[in-house]
C-alpha cells in the first residue's frame, strides 16, 4: 500500500440524512484511515451524538480539522444506530485522499447499507494547518 502526504484543513459537512430503517438512533463517526507497516488504521477525527428515534437525522455537522501527515489513505465517515447495540452500522461512505487532493471538494447525497442516504461535503485546503493543528484522536464513545 502506500498513503497520501495531506497538509492542511479538512472541512466535513454533514448536515443531514433521510430514509433510515424507522425510530433508529443514528449517530456518525468520521475515520481518517492511515498506512501502517501492516495493514491499515482508522483513527477517529469527529463525532456525532446520536438524533433519537428518527429516521431523518439532522446533525448540521461543520468541522474543520488540521491534517499532517503523509500516509492516509481515505477519509470513512460511518453511520451507526446506537439502538441497534454498539458498532452496529446503518452505513458508511469512503473517500480516496487522492481523490481529495485532486479535487479539493467531494460534495453529494450517497446511499447507506442499511437504507437511506446522507449529504456529504469535504473540503480539502493544502498548506499549513493552522491553528487547527493535527486532529487528536478521540474516543469513540459518547
Amino acid at each position: 500500500m502506500g498513503g497520501f502526504e495531506l497538509k492542511g484543513k479538512l472541512n466535513v459537512k454533514i448536515p443531514e440524512a433521510r430514509g433510515l430503517p424507522d425510530d433508529t438512533d443514528a449517530y456518525l463517526r468520521v475515520y481518517v484511515v492511515e498506512d501502517k507497516l501492516i495493514g491499515s488504521e482508522d483513527r477517529l477525527a469527529i463525532k456525532c451524538k446520536a438524533e433519537k428515534n428518527t429516521g431523518n437525522p439532522k446533525w448540521g455537522l461543520d468541522e474543520t480539522k488540521g491534517l499532517r501527515g503523509d500516509d492516509y489513505l481515505s477519509i470513512k465517515v460511518v453511520v451507526k444506530n446506537k439502538s441497534w447495540g454498539p458498532d452496529k452500522q446503518i452505513g458508511s461512505v469512503e473517500f480516496s485522499c487522492e481523490e481529495l487532493m485532486n479535487q479539493k471538494t467531494i460534495s453529494g447525497t450517497y446511499p447507506l447499507d442499511q437504507g437511506g442516504e446522507i449529504d456529504i461535503t469535504l473540503e480539502y485546503e493544502p498548506g499549513s494547518a493552522g491553528l487547527f493543528g493535527e486532529f487528536e484522536s478521540t474516543s469513540d464513545s459518547d
